[in-house]
């Protein structure tokens, strides 16, 4: 990757530039590298360099270049936001949860609230408590009931009411780009920041369809320990998923692809973010974060206190992360404002970084050597995948090893960019590219050596067959030569990351993900005399952050059935069972 001083450096000069040509070379020929990929589209590029080439200097500068972020709750009602779109309907209470986070944590401008409603519950007295007017919800009278029907008739009603309120936003009042958020969503301090000024890229870069909130697959236990504080926060990347849960979209994206989308036959009676994902271009990317600014929380206590709070987690949903200032200490001080650049995500240059650091990468030729990784002085892996599109169903293949969220809406996978999946496991960054992807390369590729599955396997022997499965064997192998690592059972009502400091230990929510292996956990638990049996739990048994663990009467360990409720701080109640939190820690 472009380091941040290295990139500033560069956005140093190119200001020095400008000043002395009073021209705009935004995008720097030396960073818009050649597809191999025939499909590329010159349109979009064309659009982009006649964008920019036309921009107004200062305005430029001050819309891309010099942005500054405000990171912490701001004191003062954020009124340059653009227009917020809430869908409800029969969740009076989440409405109200909603508008309360908005305007006490997001300080956002009430006068830009519209409400879109097509339920029976009242909605009014909400808007009212909060002062806002009758002006502001919009009914939709042609499906204000509650759909006791099956699924398909529910879906044709979400329908409708989402293509109303497209309709009435871009047809009616002609706003240049709308914020869309569920009713049961909770949405970050900065979030209104987030929109704001990433949809400013969207007035240059003509191949961003949308700007989301939401990260599939940013869970715990998806992350990289003691990253930069500024790559976390600020770390944004595309994808070719449409990406929902709250998300922003412009007029342009409306009138050129989901508009006519909605006309085609057929497009009624589909899921709506179905018909969003199908009127994408292959050229056509959402922006997204690493760290998730909204997290979808059906269950009404889980509010923006409970999550910034850390308080247990109460479902699967809330076992993603979400971003808080409070997280991040700059010298113990919480940073208030940070100046960046966004010019990193404009196409070309963020196809340039891409390639660089799949470059960089190394390759391995099975994801099942994963273990390995983390003995490997290298930081970055790439692994190629026999697929050959983004709907290609055997994308399952590499999601489920990695237990990644996988096909979404449309048949599209989640969180792909031109054929590339980049994610982290064990705290190692890991691109798996598809051949169909612009980004193979395969000169570069026969000059680089290879991390082989097979060579790697020989180095370890367990002599029981149940442990010769390759995963398996390669998490024990990085148990038994990372020495950091220690299996460890917690006390009773005690959360592993209270366990692991009490021994002077750490919890790392990354390497939380070994305990789903079964293997992994009989070998390294049985040797150390906790467990007698391994079972998976069953989805009516299943009980949230409270496993993986060990239940005392019977010496049984119960594994998690998913990878969505893994967790170091989650903290079990006292029960008849005397359960206790199986660990990885950390030295």
């Amino acid at each position: 990757m472009v380091s941040r001083i290295d990139y500033d450096r560069d956005m140093v000069q190119l200001h020095e530039d400008i000043q002395k040509s009073k021209e705009t070379p935004i995008i720097r020929k030396d960073r818009i590298r050649k597809s191999n990929n025939n499909n590329t589209n010159s349109v979009h590029k064309e659009t982009l360099e006649e964008n920019i080439k036309n921009a107004n200097t200062l305005h430029l500068d001050n819309d891309i270049y010099s942005v500054y972020w405000t990171d912490t709750i701001p004191d003062h009602i954020q009124e340059s936001h653009p227009y917020i779109a809430i869908m409800t309907s029969n969740k009076p209470d989440h409405l109200d949860r909603l508008i309360l986070n908005l305007l006490k944590n997001a300080l956002v401008d009430p006068d830009r609230i519209l409400v879109f409603n097509d339920g029976v519950d009242p909605v009014l007295p909400i808007l009212e408590k909060y002062e806002m007017t009758a002006n502001q919800l919009v009914q939709n009278s042609q499906t204000h009931t509650k759909v006791k029907g099956d699924q398909n008739q529910k879906d044709f009603y979400i329908n409708q009411h989402y293509r109303f309120m497209f309709s009435f936003i871009f047809d009616r009042l002609h706003l240049e780009n709308i914020i869309v958020l569920e009713d049961d969503l909770v949405l970050s301090s900065d979030s209104m920041g987030y929109f704001t000024l990433l949809s400013r890229l969207m007035k240059y870069d003509p191949s961003i369809f949308c700007v989301s909130a939401w990260n599939d697959n940013a869970y715990l236990w998806n992350s990289i320990p003691d990253e930069p504080l500024d790559h976390l926060r600020f770390s944004f990347k595309r994808q070719n998923h449409f990406g929902g849960l709250g998300f922003l979209i412009n007029n342009r994206t409306y009138f050129n692809r989901i508009e006519p989308a909605w006309r085609e036959e057929g497009a009624n009676y589909k899921p709506w973010d179905t018909v969003v994902q199908n009127s994408m271009l292959p050229e056509d990317s959402c922006i997204y974060p690493s760290v998730p600014r909204s997290q979808h929380s059906p269950i009404l206590s889980r509010n923006y206190k409970a999550i910034t709070s850390k308080e247990n987690e109460v479902d699967e949903w809330s076992f993603m992360q979400f971003y808080n200032p409070a997280d991040f200490f700059v010298d113990g001080k919480y940073m208030k404002v940070y100046r960046m650049t966004m010019a990193p995500m404009l196409q070309p240059e963020y196809d340039f970084n891409l390639d660089r650091s799949i470059r960089a990468s190394v390759e391995i030729d099975s994801l099942y050597a994963i273990g390995f990784l983390t003995t490997s002085p290298h930081s970055s892996f790439v692994f190629y995948h026999r697929v050959y599109s983004d709907k290609d169903k055997d994308w399952e293949l590499v999601t489920k090893i990695l237990s990644l969220v996988g096909i979404g809406n449309g048949g599209v996978v989640r969180t792909v960019y031109e054929g590339v999946i980049e994610t982290s496991v064990l705290g190692k960054r890991l691109y798996i590219v598809g051949f169909y992807s612009k980004f193979v390369f395969e000169k570069h590729r026969a000059t680089k050596a290879k991390m082989k599955l097979n060579d790697l396997i020989k180095l370890v022997d367990y002599g029981n067959a149940h442990f010769n499965e390759a995963l398996t064997k390669s998490y024990l192998f990085m148990l038994e030569n990372d020495h950091s690592l220690h299996v460890k059972v917690a006390e009773q009502s005690e959360s592993c990351s209270t366990h692991c400091k009490t021994h002077n230990f750490s919890c790392k929510e990354p390497y939380q993900i070994l305990l789903l292996n079964s293997g992994f956990v009989e070998y390294s638990f049985t040797s150390q005399k906790y467990c007698k049996t391994i079972k998976i739990a069953e989805n009516s048994e299943s009980e949230l952050g409270n496993l993986p663990s060990l239940y005392s009467a019977t010496q049984t360990c119960v594994l998690p059935n998913n990878p969505s409720k893994i967790s170091c701080s989650y903290t079990p109640a006292k029960n008849e069972n005397v359960t206790r939190k199986l660990c990885i820690c950390n030295k």
